[in-house]
């Protein structure tokens, strides 16, 4: 469960904007961290394929939940505009 955990941190930190090149640099290097940790976890015997699978959906969902939440919270309409 603490991979999850990770991933799910690295995620909604990457969606912080940092200028200049750390962008793109910080952004890689956290997708490929939360893309290799997974097959590791297999190679080592420490969880079945269909565990790492059901890891990256939820820590997706997780992100793509809070990515929702901070997008509707920064443009949403003002009651009466």
């Amino acid at each position: 469960m603490a991979g999850i955990h990770v991933r799910v941190v690295f995620g909604i930190v990457a969606l912080y904007p940092l200028r200049g090149p750390w962008n793109r640099i910080v952004g890689v290097a956290l997708i490929a961290f939360g893309v290799l940790m997974g097959p590791s976890r297999v190679v080592f015997g420490v969880h079945w394929p269909t565990d790492v699978l059901g890891g990256w959906l939820y820590a997706s969902a997780w992100v793509l939940t809070v990515t929702a939440l901070l997008l509707w919270r920064r443009y949403r309409i003002a009651p009466g505009t």
